[in-house]
């Protein structure tokens, strides 16, 4: 007999989540590429910052690339779960997988 709703590794584990596909990228995975992008995103700030009119002293460009990454987290992470948060459980894009294994801390993100 077929399943109503496929199951899923949230809880409480009555919830239903309709149109649910579990990820097929590992947790692993998900973790490297994002903080590889994190770390592009640092370093890339850092060396552009270094191309300032005014010198720049380490702080700044520090202050500067930790404002860039703060950005690129709004826009792109949380701005993925912004646009399709109703319809987020059957995404099986990285950003979509990214946000349903950071929903195992709390399944109300995929409510």
């Amino acid at each position: 007999m077929a399943q109503a709703h496929p199951s899923h590794p949230f809880y409480p584990k009555t919830l239903v989540i309709a149109n649910y596909k579990p990820n097929d990228i590992t947790a692993m995975d998900i973790l490297t590429v994002m903080f590889s992008s994190f770390g592009v995103a640092l370093i890339g700030a850092f060396i552009i910052s270094g191309w300032a009119r005014r010198r720049l002293s380490f702080l700044e460009r520090c202050s500067f690339s930790w404002f860039i990454m703060c950005g690129f987290i709004h826009m792109v992470i949380e701005g993925y779960f912004s646009v399709y948060h109703k319809t987020l459980a059957g995404h099986d894009s990285f950003l979509g997988q990214l946000w349903k294994e950071y929903s195992l801390s709390d399944s109300r993100y995929l409510m």
